[in-house]
């Protein structure tokens, strides 16, 4: 009897006229791979935001910073192996992947379901932390006693699920050596089983804060402004049923890594939507330091261009006084050699107490010569650039001087 070559020997019997594709064929791939880039920069937008905040002040960290870092650090780890299993054949039809192939993508299969567990706990342990901080300031209460009882049941469930998928097969050379000895647990039963958990707690992190937020005092109006914000974990629930829905299909069907390439990108949209969650509440604090940062440089990119004009100004009425240094900057002595006039720095010796009053009451607008186009900084200006108050108000002083 001839022995089959794994490497050319299809893993499924085809469809009568249908002729297997090593090669090319036609699949999900392309769609699975787009949708891991997508999730993963959103993912990683959402958490570089987090990170851009927390590291102007390390001692803010809290919990739900470290755990959201971890969740980020799994979610890249759980979107490289689905990039492994792409590769092997996850989204093709079985048929136009080789026993080869499948032998390597069942073992690929189970870490990332190994992975899974503990991936989507860290994620929502994150939101729930979050949840805590925002709506259980006094630590007690329903909602924090809700919250508490969320983070154990998902603890417990995801840890039961992990152990189970790890040792799904006794001995564990089963799982992607069917031929040998032994016995599996039947791994379509754990798909289902954990897609109707996910719905579960998936609206249960949903419904939680929306119960908090309409027991609020406030106008309604407001309320469905808030409301509108956390509802943006619905496509979390959304994308919960929909793997369901592949989970319950994929039991019936014998074309399976093409199925579970559908699972596989509705797991992956699921996770991101629940990292997302997660960082939501910092995102408004991440764009407003971004915009502040996009005005302060409109700004100092304005004021460069008035002190540039006023410089020309300033040192055409030199070259035509040069006899009287002092009518630049009085307090400077002609023979000071730091004494220089450029477009980057204007090096400075102290003024006297007669000169520093003169110059204040100028900049004060006591004289009517401040310029409009030099305005003074505001706190949040100055706070997002340390350091560069003082050049910027010693040039408007010099600017600004006059005998």
């Amino acid at each position: 009897m001839a022995t089959l070559d794994p490497s050319t020997t299809p893993s499924l019997q085809p469809p009568a006229g249908v002729q297997p594709n090593f090669v090319d064929p036609k699949s999900l791939v392309p769609i699975l791979i787009d949708t891991t880039i997508i999730c993963l920069c959103f993912a990683t937008f959402a958490t570089a935001a987090r990170l851009t905040l927390k590291l102007r002040n390390i001692r803010s960290l809290q919990w739900e910073d470290y755990s959201a870092f971890t969740a980020w650090g799994g979610f890249v780890a759980y979107n490289a192996l689905q990039v492994l299993a792409a590769d092997l054949g996850e989204g093709r039809h079985q048929w136009d992947v080789t026993l080869a192939s499948l032998t390597q993508l069942l073992l690929v299969f189970n870490i990332i379901e190994i992975l899974y567990g503990p991936l989507v706990f860290v994620a929502k342990f994150t939101i729930l932390l979050q949840f805590r901080k925002i709506f259980c300031p006094s630590k007690r209460g329903t909602i924090f006693w809700c919250i508490h009882a969320l983070i154990w049941a998902n603890l417990t469930f995801y840890l039961v699920d992990t152990f189970i998928v790890a040792f799904v097969c006794t001995p564990r050379a089963k799982i992607n050596h069917p031929e040998l000895p032994g016995h599996c647990l039947k791994s379509q039963v754990n798909f289902i089983v954990t897609g109707g958990w996910n719905v579960f707690s998936d609206f249960s992190i949903l419904i939680l804060p929306l119960s908090s937020i309409w027991n609020l005092q406030m106008a309604t109006r407001k309320k469905l402004q808030i409301s509108a914000v956390f509802a943006t974990g619905l496509f979390a629930c959304v994308s919960s049923i929909i793997r369901l829905v592949y989970s319950v299909k994929m039991s019936h069907e014998v074309d399976t890594t093409y199925i579970i390439g559908k699972v596989a990108m509705w797991s992956c949209a699921e996770v991101t939507t629940v990292i997302l969650a997660g960082s939501l509440p910092v995102l408004p604090k991440f764009f407003q330091l971004v915009l502040g940062k996009l005005e302060f440089l409109r700004h100092l990119t304005r004021s460069d261009r008035s002190g540039h004009s006023q410089k020309r100004a300033t040192i055409a009425s030199h070259s035509t006084n040069h006899s009287n240094p002092r009518s630049i900057a009085p307090w400077a002595r002609p023979d000071d050699a730091t004494w220089q006039l450029n477009d980057s720095y204007i090096p400075l010796r102290e003024p006297d107490a007669t000169h520093i009053a003169a110059t204040k009451a100028q900049v004060t607008g006591g004289h009517g010569q401040y310029p409009t186009e030099s305005r003074a900084f505001s706190d949040s200006d100055l706070d997002m650039e340390n350091g560069l108050h003082d050049g910027i108000r010693k040039t408007v002083k010099i600017e600004t001087s006059r005998p």
